[in-house]
């Protein structure tokens, strides 16, 4: 006892040791039975062998020997209605109304008339918008239909159709007009006007034109004849030529002529600086959008029905009042 006390260091390695050797007994035991735990059973032999399916076989290997044909497909939708598709293209097909449209194919009906398909893919406009063809992309005033019928584009502010096409004529005004022959110092004459509310003095020739280009004196005729008192006075007469008309007045000296002159009322929708403003028959007047382009007011329709305006290149163009001249459908 006295030993164990005075070495429990030798006594735990002996403890040890026999715990290995046990365990590496287990060991070994485990591993001699290995071949008792993998005993593979015995397979009972078959008799009869099942019969090759040599059809199918021969069927497979003709359809692998045979060429393919990769031809274009025909898509059918859930309406019912179905489209032939290219087999090697990416195309757009959109469904609309029951039926198909091929947007890559030109023949292809529009899907949003009058404009061609292809139109609106060029620009890039949203074709499965059904408002595309009211809507403004660009912010220019003009629609995307009014686009196409002019033949701009309809994502470029600086593209558009002739600000002509937004002018509305409103209503046909009258002011009177009138003129005096107030001085007679041949071969110069004082002529009095009042235009508006405005007065002004000219000293006119014969031939000479005046008051803005408006007026030309066509002749002068010296008179004398009796006034209304019975006495003895000048009626010498003027003609004059108003460039504004096309017509001709004879204006009798110290007589006021007074007479009607009309003015159209229009409306220029782009701008609300030009929402109302008057011009005179026979006047010129501009855009404030775009002042280095001039037009001209033709004549007005008696009735007041329309206008005619002359545009820069010429042509002269009939506005019905109330109503914005619709852009032509492209040729």
């Amino acid at each position: 006892m006295d030993w164990i006390k005075k070495n429990p260091e030798k006594i735990f390695a002996i403890i040890a040791g026999l715990i290995g050797v046990g365990l590496g007994a287990k060991n070994i035991l485990e591993v001699m039975a290995f071949p008792d735990k993998f005993v593979v059973g015995k397979v009972p032999a078959k008799s009869e062998l099942p019969t090759p399916e040599n059809d199918v076989v021969l069927q497979s290997a003709a359809i692998l020997k045979a060429p393919f044909n990769w031809s274009d497909k025909v898509v059918e939708i859930g309406s019912g209605a179905r489209k032939m598709v290219p087999l090697f293209r990416s195309v757009v097909i959109i469904e609309k109304d029951g039926r198909l449209f091929d947007l890559a194919d030109p023949t292809e009906d529009p899907i949003r008339e009058p404009v061609e398909n292809d139109w609106l893919i060029k620009n890039n406009l949203d074709y499965l918008f059904s408002g595309v063809l009211e809507a403004d992309p660009d912010d220019d005033g003009f629609t995307t239909v009014d686009e196409w019928r002019a033949k701009t584009a309809p994502v470029d502010a600086a593209s558009h159709p002739a600000y002509w096409y937004k002018l509305m004529y409103v209503d046909r005004k009258q002011k009177n007009f009138s003129i005096l022959f107030a001085a007679d110092n041949d071969p110069k004459f004082q002529l009095n006007i009042v235009d508006q509310g405005r007065r002004s003095t000219v000293m006119v020739l014969v031939g000479e034109t005046f008051y803005d280009g408006r007026f030309t004196v066509l002749g002068y005729e010296k008179k004398e004849g009796v006034n209304k008192v019975g006495i003895k006075a000048n009626q010498s007469v003027l003609k004059l030529k108003d460039h504004s008309t096309g017509g001709e007045l004879a204006i009798v000296f110290k007589t006021e002529t007074n007479y009607p002159t009309y003015f159209a009322e229009f409306n220029f929708t782009l701008d609300p600086n030009q929402k109302q403003f008057y011009v005179r028959v026979g006047e010129s007047f501009t855009f404030a959008k775009e002042p280095a382009v001039s037009y001209k007011l033709e004549d007005i329709d008696p009735t007041g029905a329309s206008a005619s305006i002359k545009l820069a290149d010429g042509e002269i163009v009939k506005l019905d009042k109330g109503i914005l001249t619709a852009l032509p459908d492209p040729k």
